[in-house]
């Protein structure tokens, strides 16, 4: 079905109150991003995971100087006050080290209805990896069209130059734990995303250190097509969810695919793109680990509501998300 026309009832229908406005909500501003298509913010990036490693390094030289002094203590009295300074001693570097647990905790996991966890192993990059996107500006899906019609599917990226072309089977996309972030009660509420997630969001604002992706159909004209659709299925770390979802004042949160849900099933799930355009969103992943992504790209002429006039050969993304 042609996207401009079709919307597929899907599992729009169980999250119907995800229609409320968001509009005022606090984390959501105007921007002056890449195209009028992408007017409107994504969230910042929260900075709970710095906090809490400074609360743990403040926990663990307390820790420290604690064991220092008992030590001395020790060496300047007799046994049975030994004996009890050493027992408070250990004692007090047991709080401690609770509280660097905690700490730790707190920083790579999410309360109430999900989590985030951290891995502590990440596999090597793909066999065939030859690059590594871990900041910029990319177009992960950037979908351009021979005169002849031919589609092709491809990693358009401005980090190591300037519109440089990469193949996504040899390329690994790297997220860092860094972006681990509190999302708001409201916008949990409304897109069914966990109180933290790793965050990728719409702006681009942090693309100095951090992915900014987005898709790009603009080359589809060149084949006489303005509407296109991602398919796309995927695996991933156990509970592992990537939801996709746009922000702004207007129109407060709105999802991106075609069911109308805000998170990607990993069975697979469309994005449709009705209209020739570049466009940025906001992209949260709930666990660490390494997420598999097969992708297929299809696209119709002006005026087709039937089948897609012509489909992409597929391709495979790899995206490692607090890659240790």
């Amino acid at each position: 079905m042609n996207p401009t026309t079709y919307r597929s009832p899907g599992r729009a229908a169980a999250r119907a109150l995800a229609a409320m406005s968001l509009a005022a909500a606090s984390f959501l501003a105007p921007t002056g991003a890449h195209a009028a298509d992408e007017a409107g913010t994504g969230l910042d990036s929260a900075t709970e995971t710095a906090a809490a490693e400074e609360v743990a390094h403040e926990a663990s030289d307390a820790s420290n100087t604690q064991a220092d002094n008992a030590a001395t203590t020790d060496a300047a009295t007799d046994n049975a006050g030994a004996t009890a300074t050493d027992s408070a001693a250990r004692e007090s570097a047991a709080t401690d080290s609770a509280a660097l647990e905690s700490a730790a905790t707190d920083a790579a996991t999410a309360s109430g209805t999900g989590g985030v966890t951290t891995c502590d192993v990440m596999r090597t990059p793909p066999d065939g990896t030859t690059a590594t996107l871990n900041r910029g500006h990319a177009d992960i899906f950037d979908l351009t069209s021979d005169a002849a019609g031919a589609l092709t599917l491809r990693i358009k990226e401005d980090a190591t130059g300037s519109g440089v072309l990469r193949e996504p089977e040899q390329t690994l996309l790297a997220i860092p734990a860094s972006t681990l972030a509190q999302i708001p009660n409201a916008v949990s509420q409304t897109t069914g995303a966990p109180a933290a997630a790793y965050l990728l969001g719409q702006s681009g604002d942090n693309q100095a250190t951090v992915l900014w992706p987005g898709w790009d159909t603009l080359g589809i004209a060149a084949g006489g097509y303005d509407a296109a659709r991602f398919h796309i299925t995927y695996s991933g770390p156990a509970d592992g969810r990537i939801y996709a979802f746009t922000s702004s004042f207007a129109e407060g949160l709105k999802a991106v695919t075609a069911d109308g849900s805000y998170d990607l099933a990993p069975d697979g799930d469309d994005i449709d793109q009705p209209y020739a355009a570049h466009k940025h969103v906001n992209w949260l992943f709930t666990r660490a680990g390494r997420y598999t992504l097969t992708v297929q790209a299809s696209a119709w002429t002006p005026g087709n509501t039937g089948t897609a006039n012509a489909v992409a050969p597929t391709r495979t993304y790899t995206i490692d998300v607090a890659r240790r």
